[in-house]
């Protein structure tokens, strides 16, 4: 009499399947430890816990994600949250994202860590010569005082740094 073997052929797809595999590390971890880095592609649709949520926001790399900025307001308003510029993703927000996140969440615009954040991405391209282009260095100024011009008298200084410079540009033309 042979041996007949008692083991399954194929693989139980509930066992291993997505769902399973995310309740399980859901339940082993109270952050996202569970996860390798390409889940955060789709755990960033899921809905987090605070915790969940900041854990995510700290191992996001680059900021493609159309609810990113919703993310970000939500932890941001959680009450242990280490504001504006605490977590690496904040100085990766695109310009469009900033102002998105702005429009949400007002009292942003005169926290130190946004201000220089959005004035990262004032500056020109990397193949714009603004420094010996004039109509570049005129629209790079502009932009850099559209922004000043709305921040409170906390920055005065960067006010006055903007119209400076703008006026240096001036008086060369007159």
């Amino acid at each position: 009499m042979g041996f007949q073997p008692n083991l399954p052929t194929a693989l139980d797809a509930k066992r291993i399947g997505r769902a399973a595999l995310t309740r399980r590390a859901l339940a082993s971890y109270k952050n996202l430890d569970g996860f390798e880095h390409a889940a955060l592609d789709w755990l960033i649709a899921d809905e987090l816990n605070a915790d969940r949520r900041r854990h995510l926001l700290q191992r996001m790399t680059r900021p493609d994600f159309t609810n990113l900025v919703d993310l970000i307001v939500a932890d941001l308003n959680y009450r242990y949250s280490g504001g504006f510029g605490s977590i690496a993703i904040h100085r990766k927000l695109l310009k469009l994202q900033l102002d998105e996140l702005l429009e949400k969440k007002p009292d942003l615009l005169n926290k130190t860590h946004f201000v220089n954040t959005y004035l990262s991405k004032l500056w020109p391209a990397n193949d714009v010569d603004w420094q010996n282009d004039v109509a570049a260095r005129q629209a790079y100024l502009d932009r850099l005082w559209n922004f000043a011009q709305k921040l409170a008298p906390v920055h005065n200084s960067l006010k006055a740094h903007v119209l400076y410079h703008r006026l240096v540009h001036d008086r060369v033309f007159g």
